[in-house]
């Protein structure tokens, strides 16, 4: 080990054995002056095993050595081959070029996310970017980010690299090379070792085993690769690869010597044979320029070059001085020009902040992308660019657009889309070649008057930009327009009559109240998700096609929609309709598409004629009766959906009549046995769903002529029995039959395709399984609930395949069951230590590929994608800890996020405190995230997870989630939602933020056009615009509180909080039925996705009823009871935690708004001493956040502020419950003393000095909150907010306050008064006391009572009227000292609350706690 230089005095001692480098800035040096730092190797290699003691202690002064100090971090730095790793201290003004020179190496690369490599320019500082990643992942806390730096985990995200790293996966998307032995007939007639290069679909082979000379080029477009067996020779090769050219009909054989290399280079030449010759696709290589191979032996071929997602220079860095020279590296955008035959360039995500004019000098372009870089302008030199046709510019940061660009007379396609555009460029309306023009996501709030003058403009995107009213009258002289998107504007208006040439239109998610259909071209109207109540039209359109209009608020449908010639399909759902067009089943003969989901229709149409439909979704109605000639007359339909209604009878078919429906959905209506008997003499059904109805029996034939039935769901009926011919339907792969009365079920070994079955909650007592049934397909079995079932041994083969066997409720399940299956195959339920306070049910369901399909009569169901963590008694019985992981496209992610969340969130609760702060939550998950590694990349997933604990005086419930799984808890039968869906259609805050990431939106609304969310797990090559980063939220449950409902991105879709909160209480007391009967409901009304759903019932109420009813009004928490008791050790405690995070919060409002110097300041009048009294901005943003902090976790808690705003709860977040800096105290009195939530009153005075605020004189300024019990004062906070110091005191239990050594060099008694009139006091105060007197002005009641506990006044006087908010902080203060604050007149102050709010008798404070009588007496009398 090196020893520490005397030279380097700020190296920090003693630092950790696993350290290798320490790296630190000395003012003193000579280095410093030309930009680099210093660095001493301490350690030797970490091979050698440490003490672990050791470690931990050295571990805790790396800690100590980054806490407090802002600069100070550690990243860890990678050999080029990976082989070991290095861990660095730095400072944030430690460059790449000063690392490199420590390490010996040229530069520093850094590789994001294990994906992209590129070198850190030498003046980028590589501890600022780990950090400022870090943040955009989610990391908050500094510390925490500064501890990130010494994981290795944290290379999933970043990792620094001494040396650029060849990367396999890199190098194989970019080509393949190396010296092999190769062979061809006609001019190679033996083996030969040559160098070889694979680079799009052509492979250079040269004449020697180096890259020299001019090589043969084989075209391998369209040719054929193909597996070639050698014998074994004493060289050990076995494998080679035969490569034939179709186009020059020559065959080579390259010979590998490892199984490694020819499965490789079989891989990539079979996938080039279908690439263009012209094509040359080189993206994500991390390219800084294009490989010489390509440019010297390729350039005039290439027609098409693909360089995205890397990081090209414009030109060479100049070489060292004295290689003149050296050859010069080519490659560059700088040389680009000479592919003279290049006709389309791809630069899109290339981090290019200056447009690369050289490109320019490529005349032959005709498609450019230059999109998602950081380009402010664009050159005007692209008016050289005659050819071009395709202009892509979007995701950059451009604010205008050259005129030159008019001049591009073949420009038809440009898309400028997710700029910073805020108004339409005016260059755009001389540019008359343009056919197509992309500009949504932009900040453009109207159109110009004149864009007409783009006659030939066929599609206009104006998506995500603010654009208001309606569009321009001239826009129907664009007589070539025949595609409108305006989804996510806030336009109010649109009359097709304006555009007579337009085909589609897309205007979801406006402010559109009436839409008008005239006779114009429109064939395609999409107009979903936002305000329209109002559809006219004046003259029929003679061409409507697709009319969606879901998700809105009509109320009717105007008739004569019915006479729309050509019209296929509507979609109505999600509206208020209370009945359909009279006409609708027998005037619009071409209709086959109708869904009115969702609505109130009470009756359809009676009169069905010569109807074409052949899908009809009419679920979740009011409908009692259907037409007699429903099913009669419809003879096309394929698909019916009554489910969610009232029926209770079906309409007859006739005997003759040959059904064609493919699926019937009939849940959750009144039908009996009666009403469905009909249904038996459909043969072509695949799908039938009758759940949830009254039916007690079918009889034994009911389907016997269904042979391609493969779904059936009878749960939630009263059947005893299943009809006994189930079995013949030898297709069936789903059956849900839970909820009944069975006692048996029939024999189901014929269906051998059955792959779902659910018979829980019945009365079953055995099973048909003998020991020779096998089920090959079945994935899985219910048995819940079924506490006489009996599972002998002899049933065990039958069950080996099953993935997901779950037991809860089956109280004999043999030991050799578990033993035999997988592990986490057999779910038994409950533990021994199953906590009672916290009941569960689950239920899951992969998703009906074809539900919703007419093409296909086959079922296809997707694979299961989703995991569950259901912990009643998770850390030693005492917590409930509950999630719902949902991974998409594969279940990795979510499969390895359950295995792991659950330890990790372990370790966090004991890193993290946890009152009243979900913190723990978000930092386990971002955890949880960093270790997922490869499978990261591949696959991603969304969360939702619940952790339930107790604290004194009640329980607390924590969540956080990421993506589209969400929480909703049951408060008093209405929904809360605990939980955010982070998608761009239903968050414009997520949306906004992908936007300022430069991100990008598509149109079917996945944020770079993959992913359905804008948050999610894993996806890691999609950060940092997609990101971990979870939303916590923490909630004090209540006595009101029944439930929580955690449901997959499936149930949210289709079913509402509202519905879902009715649906449970139906279940109370049976979560799992509820859990299940949520799943068919989503099944039912159309889900085709994977589904899961947990229902928590909370049976907390006895154990906080003595505490706490609270109650949801409006969205917020409010009591709806007073508190019958409260333990004091605990809720007095959590007072205090709250008051001081809560008058911190406080002070930071007061900060802003003097950074901001927007004051605000209003007069309230004047002072008793004749004083003008301000309020200012400061004043009232403090106060919303202290009381309205406080109204959120007791809203019966009597608060009395200086401020009397009424509070927006909108913006009020959950104070903090837990301080390390009063976790100290002693708590007294005794654990069984309680006091009355009545009797206490929290008096806040939002800003202390306001005058002195507005004066900048800040040292005065404070914040200040009190709990007076029973009118005397408990616990007193004043915050300094330009101090950043807290005070704090607590009667009876401890205190944070100032020391009171103040040493005077002489024996004067100070006078502490207000600066307002300080003569006044000072004229009594001489005039009653004898003796050397010195009297001090000061503003603010806090900060003078301050003054007097440090000792620097013996007396804090006021003479004259002062509010109780001003004092009674600093009077707790005093009386936890032992000293004394009282009238003039000697009397102590009453803070109840029940008399006026000013203390009108004066002030006398000391801390003496007798006080002064004889001076009291002299200054009253006075």
């Amino acid at each position: 080990m090196s020893e520490t230089s005397s030279t380097f005095p700020r190296i920090i001692t003693p630092i950790p054995s696993m350290l290798w480098w320490a790296i630190d800035k000395d003012e003193e040096l000579n280095t410093l002056e030309r930009g680099r730092m210093t660095a001493i190797e301490f350690f030797l290699s970490t091979a050698v095993s440490p003490d672990k003691g050791k470690v931990k202690e050295q571990e805790l002064d790396l800690f100590s050595w980054m806490k407090g100090q802002s600069d100070r971090g550690l990243i860890r730095v990678y050999k080029s081959d990976e082989s070991t790793s290095k861990l660095v201290q730095c400072l944030l003004s430690t460059s790449a070029a000063a690392l490199a020179e420590i390490f010996g190496c040229e530069t520093i690369y850094v590789q994001l996310y294990d994906d992209l490599i590129r070198r850190l320019e030498d003046i980028e500082n590589p501890l600022e970017v780990q950090n400022q990643l870090l943040k955009q992942l989610g990391y908050q806390d500094q510390l925490r980010i500064k501890k990130e730096g010494r994981h290795s985990e944290t290379a999933n995200y970043i990792k620094f690299y001494s040396g650029r790293p060849q990367l396999a996966d890199v190098e194989e998307r970019l080509h393949l090379k190396g010296t092999f032995r190769m062979k061809q007939d006609g001019w190679m007639h033996r083996w030969e070792y040559r160098y070889c290069i694979l680079c799009g679909s052509r492979l250079l082979i040269f004449r020697s085993g180096e890259a020299k000379g001019r090589p043969f080029v084989l075209n391998i477009y369209k040719g054929n690769v193909e597996e070639h067996k050698l014998n074994s020779n004493k060289r050990g090769v076995q494998n080679a690869v035969r490569i034939y050219s179709d186009v020059q009909k020559v065959a080579i054989l390259i010979a590998f010597n490892s199984w490694t290399q020819y499965t490789t280079w079989f891989r990539k030449a079979s996938k080039m044979t279908y690439r263009k010759s012209d094509e040359l696709n080189l993206t994500s290589c991390c390219l800084e320029n294009v490989p010489d191979h390509v440019f010297i032996h390729w350039h005039k071929h290439i027609h098409s070059l693909n360089l995205g997602r890397n990081f090209m220079r414009k030109q060479a860095d100049p070489l060292p001085y004295g290689s003149e020279g050296s050859e010069k590296p080519l490659g560059f955008i700088c040389d680009l020009p000479k592919f003279s035959h290049l006709r389309n360039l791809t630069l899109s995500d290339n981090e290019l902040a200056v447009f690369p004019n050289q490109i320019c000098d490529i005349i032959t372009l005709k498609s450019l992308n230059l999109s998602r870089n950081v380009l402010s302008e664009i050159s005007e030199e692209i008016s050289r660019l005659k050819k071009l046709e395709n202009l892509s510019l979007h995701s950059n940061q451009l604010t205008d657009l050259p005129q030159q660009l008019s001049k591009l007379n073949k420009l038809a396609i440009l898309t400028v889309s997710f700029n910073r555009f805020s108004s339409f460029p005016d260059v755009l309306l001389m540019t008359h070649s343009l056919k197509s023009l992309v500009i949504s996501g932009n900040n453009i709030s109207k159109l110009p008057e004149d864009l007409k003058r783009l006659l030939n403009l066929e599609k206009l995107d104006l998506r995500l930009n603010p654009i208001s009213g309606s569009l321009p009258d001239s826009i129907n002289l664009m007589t070539n327009l025949n595609q409108l998107d305006i989804t996510h504007t806030e336009l109010d208006r649109f009359d097709s009559k304006t555009t007579p040439s337009l085909q589609l239109l897309a205007c979801n998610s406006t402010s559109v109240r009436v839409l008008s259909l005239d006779d114009t071209a429109i064939t395609e109207v999409v107009l979903s998700g936002g305000s329209l109540n109002t559809i006219t039209m004046d003259t029929l359109s003679s061409n409507l096609v697709t009319l969606d209009v879901s998700r809105n608020a009509l109320k009717e449908l105007p008739e004569s929609i019915c006479d729309l010639p050509v019209l296929k399909e509507i979609n109505v759902s999600r509206n208020l309709l209370t009945h359909l067009p009279a006409r609708i089943f027998w005037h619009m003969r071409g209709l086959t598409k109708l869904n009115a989901s969702a609505n109130h229709i009470i009756s359809l149409p009676d009169r069905i004629d010569k109807c074409l439909l052949q899908y009809l979704d009419a679920s979740q109605n009011n409908l009692t009766t259907l037409p007699m000639s429903l099913l009669l007359r419809l003879t096309s339909l394929k698909e019916l959906n009554l489910s969610c209604n009232q029926l209770t009878e079906l309409p007859l078919t006739s005997d003759t009549q040959d059904m064609s429906i493919l699926h019937l959905f009939l849940s959750n209506n009144q039908l009996t046995e009666s009403a469905v008997a009909v249904i038996s003499s459909y043969k072509t059904l695949v799908m039938l769903d009758l759940s949830h109805n009254g039916i007690t029996k079918m009889a034994d034939h009911f389907f016997a002529k269904m042979i391609d039935l493969e779904f059936v769901n009878l749960s939630g009926n009263l059947l005893t029995h299943l009809p006994s011919r189930l079995s013949t339907c030898y297709k069936l792969q789903i059956l849900f039959a839970h909820s009944n009365r069975l006692t048996d079920i029939p024999d189901l070994s014929h269906c051998d395709s059955l792959r779902d079955l659910d018979i829980s909650s019945n009365q079953l007592t055995s099973l048909p399984l003998a020991a020779q049934t096998y089920f090959p397909d079945l994935r899985y079995l219910d048995l819940s609930d079924n506490p006489n079932l009996i599972l002998d041994r002899s049933c065990i083969p039958s069950l080996r395949t099953i993935k997901r066997l779950i037991l809860e409720g089956v109280f004999d399940v043999p030991m050799v069951l578990s033993s035999m299956m997988p592990t986490g195959t057999v779910d038994c339920g409950y533990t021994s230590s199953y906590n009672y306070l916290w009941r569960f049910g689950s239920a899951e369901a992969r998703g009906l590929g074809t539900v919703n399909s007419i093409l296909s009569p086959t079922l296809v169901q997707h694979p299961y994608r989703i995991m569950q963590i259901k912990d009643t008694a998770y850390r030693r019985g005492k917590d409930g800890l509950f999630a719902i992981i949902e991974g998409y496209p594969t279940s990795d992610v979510s499969s390895e996020l359950s295995l792991r969340l659950p330890n990790i969130l372990l370790s966090e609760i004991d890193e993290t405190s946890r009152e009243i702060s979900a913190n723990y939550l978000k930092y386990a998950i971002l955890n949880a995230n960093k270790l997922l590694g490869k499978i990261g990349h591949f696959s991603a997933a969304s969360i939702a997870i619940c952790h339930i604990y107790q604290i004194p005086g009640g329980y607390i419930l924590n969540t956080a989630n990421v993506g589209q799984v969400e929480v909703v808890i049951s408060r008093q039968g209405k929904p809360i939602t605990l939980t955010q869906s982070h998608t761009v259609n239903r968050n414009a805050t997520e949306r906004v933020r992908v936007l300022n990431r430069r991100g990008f939106i598509t149109e079917d609304k996945k944020v770079l056009g993959l992913s359905p969310t804008t948050r999610a797990l894993g996806a890691f090559s999609l950060y940092p615009i997609i990101t971990p980063d979870p939303y916590a939220n923490s909630l004090r449950l209540s006595a009101v509180d029944e439930f929580l409902i955690i449901g997959s991105k499936g149930l949210w879709e289709f079913i509402s909080y509202d519905l879902a909160i009715k649906v449970v209480k139906q279940f109370i007391d049976k979560p799992t039925c509820a859990a299940k009967r949520l799943r068919d409901l989503a099944i039912a009304t159309g889900c085709q996705d994977n589904i899961a759903v947990l229902v928590v019932i909370l049976s907390i109420s006895s154990q906080v009823a003595g505490i706490e009813k609270m109650g949801a009004v409006s969205g917020s928490f409010y009591s709806t009871n007073e508190v019958s008791g409260l333990r004091r050790s605990g809720r007095m405690i959590r007072s205090k935690f709250e008051g001081i995070d809560l008058a911190e919060i406080g002070g930071e409002e007061v900060r802003a708004v003097h950074v901001d110097k927007h004051f605000g300041l209003k007069s309230k009048g004047q002072t008793a001493e004749g004083a003008q009294e301000y309020v200012t901005q400061a004043d009232r943003r403090s106060h919303q956040k202290i009381v309205g902090g406080l109204k959120r976790v007791w809203p019966n808690l009597n608060v009395i502020s200086e401020e009397r705003d009424k509070v927006d709860f909108s913006n009020v977040k959950w104070p903090r419950m837990d301080r390390d800096e009063v976790k100290k105290f002693k708590i007294s009195p005794a654990e069984t003393d309680f006091v009355n939530i009545t009797d206490l009153t929290i008096w806040v005075d939002p800003l202390d000095a306001t005058q002195e605020y507005t004066e900048n004189l800040l040292d005065f300024v404070t914040v200040m909150v009190c709990v007076a019990y029973k009118g005397y004062p408990l616990i007193g906070i004043v915050h300094l907010p330009f101090k950043m110091k807290t005070y704090f005191a607590w009667v009876g239990n401890g205190y944070d306050l100032p020391p009171s050594d103040y040493q005077h060099e002489d024996d004067k008694l100070r006078i502490i008064v207000s600066r307002s009139h300080a003569g006044d006091v000072e004229a009594l105060v001489k005039k009653k006391i004898l003796g050397d007197i010195e009297v001090i002005q000061a503003g603010g009641a806090g900060f003078k009572t301050l003054k007097v506990l440090e000792g620097q006044a013996n007396f804090y006087i006021h003479v004259t009227k002062i509010k109780k908010w001003d004092i009674c902080a600093p009077n707790a203060m005093l009386n936890t000292v032992k000293g004394s604050m009282t009238t003039l007149k000697g009397d102590t102050i009453n803070y109840s609350g029940e008399d006026s709010p000013a203390n009108n008798d004066g002030l006398f404070a000391t801390l003496d706690k007798e006080g002064d009588p004889e001076l009291l007496k002299a200054l009253a009398s006075g």
